[in-house]
């Protein structure tokens, strides 16, 4: 069984291991008291992660990962629906993400592609925007409806 659950930033390592694993994007992750990180546990311990980085009614939704070993087992679903609820429950009320190849997934979810310029200005400015996601990864957005 896996749980999924808001986290500190005691976990960072960990989650830096699966996102270095999987070759996503390290950098800024928790560097700001915005940041709601949340982690997906099994009896092995940590199996997944995911992010949010807040800027004021809108967020950025990064890090989603998943151990390769549980991929295919529900826990990116679990992991993203408990990161909206989250953004939701601090009054963010459009979800932004970027992805190199998870873009079916995300689609599944919800998620529609939209053009970069699309992003809310704030979001842009972000460190994951403006200097670790290439300019050919997706954008992609989901209205929450806080």
């Amino acid at each position: 069984m896996v749980t999924v659950e808001r986290s500190d930033l005691a976990a960072l390592p960990e989650i830096v291991v699966l996102l270095d694993s999987a070759g996503l994007p390290v950098g800024g992750l928790g560097d700001d008291a915005a940041t709601i990180v949340l982690t997906a546990s099994g009896d092995e311990g940590l199996v997944g992660a995911a992010a949010i980085e807040r800027y004021e009614s809108d967020g950025l939704l990064r890090s989603v990962v998943v151990a390769r070993s549980r991929r295919g087992a529900g826990i990116g679903r679990k992991l993203v629906a408990a990161a909206e609820a989250a953004a939701r429950d601090v009054g963010i009320g459009s979800l932004f993400l970027l992805t190199e190849g998870a873009g079916p997934f995300f689609a599944r979810l919800g998620y529609r592609p939209i053009a970069r310029t699309q992003i809310a200005p704030a979001v842009r400015a972000s460190e994951e925007y403006s200097v670790l996601c290439p300019v050919d990864a997706l954008a992609m957005v989901k209205q929450l409806g806080t």
